[in-house]
């Protein structure tokens, strides 16, 4: 990770409804990343679809986060409560997080992962695609740390995809 020096005027902030088209525009260069891995075209309109990011501002639990670092963005994430039956307890999920090409291998990703988790105390999962091997390699090593090596490895071969299902360390010390 980089030092804390590089990484000390990074903060969450929540984004606001006067800011969506902002983040609509950090995720459609996040989806046409991830097309690379599953393969989505674009709509008539020439956009990634996605359906969920209005929710972000009616669904109470649902949170839209920007990551900024001296007052830039650097990247964003969408968190969402996920009541899955699967799931023994409500799960905080991070649908989606990006971090923007020039702010990556900073350490920059690590650091707002932790802030995300500590900021809910809870029960959180993160599924990664199997083809972004980055990704996978990126999350193995933020969530053994985080968690300790405390964690849940689900392996979902019909989507291709691995979740890993662990409790913040805000809710361990509160238990």
């Amino acid at each position: 990770m980089a030092d804390s020096e590089t990484n000390k005027n990074l903060i969450l902030e929540e984004v606001i409804q006067a800011d969506r088209p902002i983040l609509d525009r950090l995720l459609q260069n996040y989806l046409k990343e991830f097309s690379n891995f599953n393969h989505q075209e674009k709509d008539a309109s020439g956009r990634y679809p996605y359906p969920y990011l209005n929710y972000y501002w009616q669904d109470p639990d649902r949170h839209p986060y920007f990551f900024k670092q001296s007052g830039k963005i650097c990247g964003f994430a969408l968190v969402r409560k996920d009541r899955d039956p699967a799931f023994r307890n409500e799960t905080m999920e991070l649908a989606e997080f990006y971090i923007i090409d020039s702010h990556r291998r900073r350490g920059n990703g690590q650091q707002v992962a932790v802030k995300l988790w500590d900021l809910f105390p809870s029960q959180w999962k993160v599924s990664i695609m199997l083809k972004n091997q980055s990704a996978v390699q990126f999350w193995a090593k933020t969530i053994s740390d985080y968690s300790e090596d405390k964690f849940e490895l689900i392996n979902n071969e019909e989507k291709d995809l691995i979740t890993y299902v662990f409790f913040s360390r805000v809710y361990l010390a509160s238990t």
